[in-house]
């Protein structure tokens, strides 16, 4: 291994990326350290973690200082709301950066995350950098909304995996992944590359039943390709008496509100991100809100704690 890929260079760029960007710097060295895949420990969101070389997010949160501040807004949101630690289902869990963001910024808010992740590799960081917290569940798995053979997960990002491969894997729904984890779960955070929708119509009973707060992505494009129906999550969460939606853009700002039957709505948007070149990634993160709160959402919009976070990654 060179010096330039090595986990000192990596860290040393990493540090610097202020500096070097403003001398227009940092992108040039950037792509050299990640020309090979290592693994490297860094600091990720105030802890330790290992993550291999190429992973995307330790640049997009300096470069976009938003990003993911609505998953953090709805956990301290909902935290205050129901005045008790949380029980939150992240689908789609990568390499535990999603509870390492959470735990650095409201470590009194979760009694319990439960992580799931169905990528081997994915997997086996998610283990390593989860496993000193005593209030997180890795569990490998893949879901869908029946237990069935789906396509393989394969990389079509540095950072993630979509369901496009040419094998064939077991997929189960998350009512039966988590049927002995009981009923209290608070929220439901789902990333899983075209598949939310899917992931959603199985896990109907926890919606019915415990009725959580729910983020989750909405990408045209990867729900095309993986062969799965645009206006899926929509159906399902208007059935489940789901109704006001808030959407943001994927660096985390607001964008707009809408209701879960506004159906022309959700058409047009779907239309908009598959005219778009595949190179812009159009895609929204979504937070849909259960029945019973009626609530002011302007925190939730402006991201009023989030913004206001002391550290970023």
């Amino acid at each position: 291994m060179s010096i330039v890929n090595s986990p000192f260079f990596y860290n040393l760029v990493l540090r610097n990326y202020s500096p070097l960007k403003r001398m227009g710097m940092f992108e040039r060295l950037w792509r050299q350290v990640a020309s090979t895949r290592f693994d490297v420990p860094t600091m990720l969101y105030g802890a330790t973690a290992t993550l291999p070389s190429d992973f995307s997010l330790p640049v997009t949160a300096r470069e976009f200082p938003s990003f993911n501040n609505p998953f953090l807004e709805l956990v301290h949101y909902c935290h205050r709301r129901v005045d008790r630690k949380l029980v939150i289902i992240d689908v789609g869990a990568s390499i535990g950066d999603g509870f390492l963001f959470i735990n650095q910024n409201l470590p009194s808010a979760v009694e319990k995350y439960i992580c799931i992740e169905g990528h081997p590799r994915f997997f086996d960081y998610l283990k390593q950098n989860t496993a000193t917290y005593n209030n997180v569940l890795p569990l490998q798995a893949v879901l869908s909304d029946r237990r069935e053979q789906i396509s393989s997960l394969v990389g079509i990002h540095e950072s993630t995996a979509s369901a496009q491969g040419d094998k064939r894997i077991e997929a189960v729904p998350l009512d039966e992944l988590l049927d002995s984890e009981g009923s209290a779960f608070d929220i439901i955070k789902i990333d899983t590359d075209g598949f939310d929708g899917r992931v959603l119509n199985g896990s109907r009973n926890i919606l019915n039943r415990s009725q959580p707060y729910l983020i989750f992505e909405y990408h045209p494009l990867l729900i095309s390709q993986t062969k799965n129906n645009l206006l899926q999550p929509f159906d399902v969460l208007e059935q489940c008496g789901y109704s006001r939606l808030l959407w943001y853009d994927k660096f985390g700002k607001f964008s707009h509100e809408s209701k879960a039957s506004d159906i022309e709505l959700h058409k047009k948007y779907a239309d908009d991100c598959l005219r778009q070149s595949t190179g812009a990634d159009p895609h929204f993160d979504i937070i849909a809100l259960p029945p019973a709160d009626e609530g002011d959402t302007d925190e939730l919009a402006n991201c009023t704690f989030s913004s206001k976070k002391i550290f970023q990654y």
